[in-house]
C-alpha cells in the first residue's frame, strides 16, 4: 500500500507479509500539517488490522514538523496501550534533531539498527504501482 500526498511530497509504504503481524512503514519526504494525516491513517490502519510489531523506517524523511511529531507520538501511545511494539528505525538527522529539541526521545526512542528495507527500491516499486 502506498499513499501519496500533495506537494511537498510524502510517500508512505507499508511492507508486510500477507497475514503477518509485523509491518515496516517506510516514510519518505516531508511530514507536515498537510501530509501528517496520511501517515496517521496508515499507522491507525496497522493498529486496527492487528499488527503486533510496527517498525517505522524514517531514514528518508527530509522534514518533520510538530504535526508529524504529534502523529508519531500518538501512534506510540496507542501502540503501547494495545501491547504493540512500535519502533522508529534509522531516523533521519532531521527527525533525530526534532526528538532531541522536543525532549521526546523517551516516548519514541530511535533504533539505529541495520536497514529493514531498501528505501530506493521499495519507493521506486511503490511509485511504479501507483502510476
Amino acid at each position: 500500500m502506498a499513499i501519496h500526498t500533495p506537494a511537498p511530497a510524502l510517500m508512505v509504504v507499508v511492507d508486510r507479509p500477507v497475514c503477518g503481524e509485523h509491518a515496516v512503514v517506510l516514510v519518505a519526504g516531508e511530514i507536515d500539517l498537510d501530509s501528517a494525516p496520511a501517515l496517521h491513517a496508515v499507522l491507525e490502519r496497522c493498529l486496527r488490522e492487528g499488527i503486533r510489531t510496527i517498525d517505522i523506517d524514517a531514514r528518508a524523511v527530509t522534514f518533520c514538523d510538530a504535526s508529524g511529531l504529534n502523529v508519531l507520538l500518538a501512534a506510540a501511545h496507542r501502540a503501547a496501550a494495545a501491547g504493540v511494539t512500535l519502533t522508529l528505525r534509522r531516523p533521519s538527522r532531521q527527525v533525530v534533531r526534532l526528538l532531541d529539541v522536543t525532549a521526546t526521545t523517551t516516548y519514541l526512542t530511535p533504533a539505529h539498527g541495520p536497514p529493514l528495507t531498501d528505501p530506493g527500491r521499495t519507493l521506486d516499486a511503490a511509485a511504479a504501482r501507483a502510476s
